[in-house]
């Protein structure tokens, strides 16, 4: 099952107390992403919609992912009660997990909430991903403490050994 499958299956093991969804997926659709990348989508998109359904009390839910240029965006807006903070209650971790999630490729999450008007939750994450040794570490050399040039890669088990070596 591809990306936009999985994605439409969150949302519909929603209901049926779910608020009403709009989903587009129409730039990913078909689209074939690296195992990494998947899990971190279908990832923040969990927690995300897991929030909406725990603590927002919405009545409607948009959940958009598209491409653009060399990174995948993830939107899942909101028009629940928000934050005051911008910032989950004490003692649950979702926004810190979907953070990691983002951050932990490379990317970026933004998490925009007030109180009484809604949270929207932004994931951008990188398409081609940095080249990493077997050990799913970077090897914390520059390319030119190495004398090579640099490399990026979508990540794969047999990207990870062409970048190691055999």
């Amino acid at each position: 099952r591809g990306i936009t499958g999985q994605l439409r299956a969150l949302v519909s093991n929603m209901a049926p107390d779910a608020p009403e969804f709009e989903v587009d997926f129409k730039q990913i659709s078909g689209v074939q992403l690296v195992p990494e990348l998947e899990r971190a989508v279908v990832g923040i998109v969990r927690e995300a919609i897991q929030n909406v359904r725990k603590h927002a009390n919405a009545q409607s839910v948009r959940l958009e992912v598209r491409r653009a240029d060399d990174e995948l965006r993830l939107y899942v807006i909101d028009d629940g009660v928000g934050m005051a903070n911008g910032k989950g209650p004490n003692g649950h971790f979702g926004m810190e997990i979907m953070r990691e999630l983002a951050e932990d490729l490379g990317g970026k999450l933004e998490i925009d909430s007030e109180s009484g008007r809604g949270t929207k939750i932004e994931a951008y994450l990188p398409l081609v991903l940095p080249a990493v040794s077997a050990f799913g570490e970077s090897s914390g050399l520059a390319a030119s403490e190495v004398g090579q040039r640099p490399t990026t890669t979508s990540i794969g088990a047999q990207d990870a050994q062409a970048v190691v070596g055999d």
